[in-house]
C-alpha cells in the first residue's frame, strides 16, 4: 500500500499506548461517558476482555501513522446492526481525514457485513460530533435522560453517503 493512503488496521496489543494517549487527552475524554483518566493497567485489561463477536476496533493510519481509532461494537448480525463511533489524535482534527476513515468503515459495514442499520451515541452537548454524524446522513433516533442520544443510519442511504464522501476525500 502506498504511504500516502489512508488505512485501517485491526486494533492489537503494540496500538495500546497511543490509543491510551488519546483516550485520556482531554478534548476527546470530556464527551465520553467514562471522563475519568486511566492507565495501562486498566486498558489492558479492557483490551484483553474485548469479545471480538461484537466488538472490532480499527486504529486509522495516514503515512503509516496512527492518526485515530474507529470501531464497531454491539455487532449483531442477526438483527443487521452495530454502533460506530471514531476518536482522532487532535493533531489531525479539521483535516478531513476522519471522513475518509467513516468511508472506509461504512463500506466495510455495509458492504462486508451486510448490515442494515448502524447507529451512533453522541453526547447531547457535542455539536461537533453532532454536526459531523448528521453530515454522515445519521438522523436522530432517541433523546436520552443521560445526555447521550442516538442518531442512525440506514443502508439505503448509505450509496448516496459514499458518492458524497468519495467526492470530498481526495488525499
Amino acid at each position: 500500500m502506498p504511504k500516502n493512503e489512508l488505512y485501517l488496521e485491526p486494533l492489537n496489543e503494540a496500538h495500546l499506548a497511543q490509543l491510551l494517549q488519546w483516550r485520556n487527552e482531554v478534548n476527546n475524554r470530556k464527551w465520553m461517558q467514562n471522563q475519568v483518566v486511566i492507565g495501562m493497567t486498566e486498558q489492558m485489561e479492557w483490551f484483553r476482555n474485548i469479545d471480538s463477536s461484537n466488538f472490532q476496533l480499527f486504529i486509522i493510519f495516514h503515512q503509516e501513522k496512527p492518526i485515530g481509532e474507529i470501531h464497531l461494537k454491539n455487532i449483531d448480525l442477526k438483527k443487521g446492526s452495530a454502533e460506530s463511533g471514531i476518536m482522532m489524535d487532535p493533531e489531525v482534527k479539521g483535516t478531513g481525514m476522519a471522513f475518509s476513515a467513516s468511508l472506509l468503515l461504512l463500506t466495510y459495514a455495509f458492504e462486508e457485513l451486510q448490515l442494515n442499520d448502524l447507529f451512533a451515541k453522541v453526547n447531547r452537548e457535542n455539536n461537533e460530533a453532532k454536526k459531523y454524524n448528521q453530515f454522515l446522513g445519521f438522523e436522530l433516533v432517541e433523546e436520552r435522560a443521560d445526555l447521550f442520544d442516538y442518531y442512525r443510519l440506514k443502508k439505503e442511504d448509505y450509496p448516496q453517503i459514499k458518492e458524497k464522501l468519495n467526492l470530498l476525500t481526495r488525499f
